[in-house]
């Protein structure tokens, strides 16, 4: 094993890790939710189904987004179109992310744990995959 496939296997699985932690938010009482948005300085939780469908649905595909990145890691010579493929689609949804986060004005803590995140996982994957051999 390179070089290349190492990292590229260490980054699959510490982005898979760290959007596995998004799971318990699946499942967090409404009332957490909330002491949670007023304790970030963004007011008071807005009242509505739709609010806490997003939060859930939001949570449940960093999740399984994550069980996913993991999944790759195990040969990222056989899986290598998917990672281009995701390291690409991390560039596009980074940059979504920032036009939104600052259109809706986040925090800049925000804007680098998410946006800023997105686009430079998203070249690392991209680096590291040409640089690793392709499959048979």
């Amino acid at each position: 094993m390179t070089t290349a496939e190492r990292l590229l296997k260490l980054v699959l699985r510490l982005t898979g890790a760290a959007l596995c932690l998004a799971t318990p938010f699946i499942f967090l009482p409404r009332a957490e939710y909330g002491a949670i948005h007023e304790w970030l300085g963004f007011g008071p939780y807005p009242d509505g189904p739709i609010i806490d469908y997003l939060a859930r649905s939001v949570s449940a595909m960093y999740a399984l987004s994550g069980v996913f990145c993991w999944l790759v890691s195990y040969d990222v010579r056989r899986h290598g179109r998917v990672i281009l493929f995701l390291g690409a689609s991390s560039i596009a949804f980074g940059a979504l992310m920032l036009v939104v986060e600052f259109q809706l004005g986040l925090p800049w803590w925000w804007v680098l744990g998410e946006g800023v995140a997105a686009v430079v996982l998203g070249i690392v994957l991209l680096v590291l995959q040409t640089r690793a051999p392709r499959a048979p």
